[in-house]
C-alpha cells in the first residue's frame, strides 16, 4: 500500500503520488493584482500627459498672442502710448520709463 502523503508538488490520486500541474488560484489572484496595478499605473501617466499637453498647449498659444500685439505695436507706432499698460513706454525706437 502506498503512503497517501507525497512530496511537494505532487498529489495521490488511484493510490500513486503524481505531480501537479497548472497554477494554483493564489497564484492567479497575484498575478491579476500585480496586473492591475500596472494598469492603474499607466492610467495615471496617461492623465499626467494630457494634463502636460495642455500647459504646453496654453504657454504656446500664449506665445502667439504675445508676438500678434508686438507686430501690432510695431506696425502703428505713431499710438505706441495707448499701448501703456505698466511703467515703460516705447518712444522713438525705444523704451523709456514714465
Amino acid at each position: 500500500m502506498m503512503n497517501a502523503f507525497c512530496k511537494c508538488h505532487q498529489t495521490v490520486i488511484r493510490g500513486r503520488c503524481r505531480k501537479q500541474f497548472g497554477l494554483s488560484l493564489v497564484e492567479v489572484l497575484v498575478t491579476l493584482v500585480v496586473v492591475a496595478l500596472g494598469l492603474l499605473g499607466i492610467a495615471g501617466l496617461q492623465v499626467s500627459a494630457l494634463k502636460l499637453g495642455l500647459v504646453a498647449e496654453n504657454r504656446s498659444n500664449s506665445v502667439v498672442y504675445a508676438n500678434n500685439i508686438i507686430d501690432r505695436m510695431r506696425a502703428n507706432i505713431a499710438n505706441a502710448a495707448s499701448y501703456v499698460t505698466g511703467t515703460t513706454l516705447f518712444v522713438d525706437g525705444g523704451w523709456t520709463a514714465q
